[in-house]
């Protein structure tokens, strides 16, 4: 298993790809937006232990006690069908929900494992993120730059209203980013299970997600989610974790780290603003820590 088995990306996947896929993958998971919105993009809860969440760990294997940098903390899938559950092993999980399945339903186009413990460092008070504010003032920085392209002769700088987008999604709340797999049909069942039995033992980020396999595309997308995406140290070891585990590599297809508050604003490819729709290449960050290691 390994990035070689990606699907092949040349057309549609590239640094600047608003969601790296055909119009029709896009047209269906911004349609899904709003209905997980509130999956997404929540806020870790307040860390809470209870006796029972204690007790299921003990009793399955699967989830982790507490330790001096992680903590348990409330389960927010709890009884969500489309979720992995804390009291089943993440194969009962696959077994029950199938992503190579087209029957396996869900109730917001996603099948969603959670990771039961967090970074201390990443837990918070239980807050929502600001999107109103977000999309409102997103909106009319993008306004503004807009009709300053239009008056003036040479371009604005797209850096600065970059800038300005990151520090107005970190103000607001909305700082999710995800790394994004498309793994072909053959392998996208070894790839959901390696990403969600690493996403439950705590080696990648807070939440992952799959898409369920759609008859009519050769490909589905895996997104595994980070907290900050300002949180390059972060970003960085969910990527190197995606490599340890074989799917991904500075030599194969590159996968690319999108921040959810492009999508809301609706920054898509070859937008107006000149902006980059990813923010980080794996190529580029392995290449990168590659060639610092040679030097």
């Amino acid at each position: 298993m390994g990035s070689e088995d990606l699907v092949d990306g040349e057309g549609w996947i590239s640094d600047d790809s608003s969601f790296y896929g055909d119009t029709d993958i896009q047209a269906e998971c911004e349609e899904q937006k709003q209905r997980s919105l509130n999956i997404a993009c929540q806020l870790p809860m307040r860390a809470v232990t209870s006796k029972r969440t204690k007790a299921i760990s003990q009793e399955t294997g699967v989830v982790a006690a507490s330790t001096p940098d992680r903590i348990l903390v409330s389960d927010r899938w709890l009884g969500r069908e489309n979720a992995w559950q804390r009291d089943e092993s993440v194969d009962a999980f696959l077994v029950r929900k199938p992503p190579v399945n087209p029957l396996t339903t869900t109730d917001d186009g996603w099948l969603w494992v959670g990771s039961p413990t967090l970074p201390i460092s990443q837990v918070r008070d239980d807050k929502s993120p600001d999107l109103i504010s977000l999309q409102q003032r997103g909106s009319a920085l993008l306004e503004a730059f807009k009709r300053k392209s239009e008056l003036e002769v040479r371009p604005p700088n797209s850096s600065h209203l970059e800038r300005d987008l990151r520090a107005l999604a970190i103000g607001t709340g909305v700082t999710y980013g995800k790394w994004m797999l498309f793994p072909g049909v053959a392998n996208l069942e070894q790839y959901w299970c390696t990403v969600a039995t690493a996403t439950v033992e705590g080696r990648l980020g807070p939440t992952s997600k799959s898409a369920v396999l759609n008859p009519g595309n050769s490909d589905t997308l895996i997104c595994v989610y980070t907290y900050d995406f300002s949180d390059r140290d972060d970003v960085e070891r969910v990527l190197k974790a995606l490599v340890d585990v074989g799917l991904c590599s500075a030599e194969g297809k590159p996968i690319y780290y999108k921040c959810d508050a492009y999508t809301y604003l609706g920054i898509t490819s070859k937008n107006e603003y000149k902006l980059r729709a990813s923010l980080y290449s794996s190529r580029d960050i392995l290449c990168n820590k590659k060639a610092a290691r040679v030097s």
